[in-house]
């Protein structure tokens, strides 16, 4: 007899909408850290508040933005807001079982990678 597993929670769902991660509430809280610098000046440091780390991009230095915790579909719904990113993205960043991949969405360019990890250097 063959075992019938549930449906995925996406079924049903249109293309683009951020679902709650199902394990939400047993995962370590979202981190968000950021550097902001330019060639004179760096600052850096970790909010509670997404809207906190992007204060600094309006100063026109460069701004890294770090978030540990992509399950958390508002926070990342916050960055899409700000930075206009297509519905897609958000819906693959927090879907993180993605293959590495390139796409095009206007003049912006979405990248997915793996961590390199090293595993042993050559003796």
């Amino acid at each position: 007899m063959r075992k019938l597993s549930r449906p995925a929670p996406s079924i049903g769902l249109a293309p683009g909408t951020l679902k709650p991660h199902p394990n939400a509430a047993e995962l370590p809280p979202v981190r968000v850290s950021f550097f902001d610098y330019d060639e004179s000046h760096l600052d850096e440091g970790s909010v509670d508040d997404i809207a906190k780390c992007l204060e600094p991009i309006a100063r026109g230095r460069t701004t890294w933005i770090n978030v540990d915790g992509v399950h958390d579909s508002p926070t990342v719904e916050a960055l899409g807001q700000h930075f206009d990113l297509h519905p897609l993205v958000l819906e693959d960043i927090v879907t993180p079982a993605q293959r590495s991949k390139v796409e095009q969405y206007g003049e912006s360019t979405y990248i997915v990678v793996r961590t390199l990890r090293r595993s042993r250097w050559p003796s």
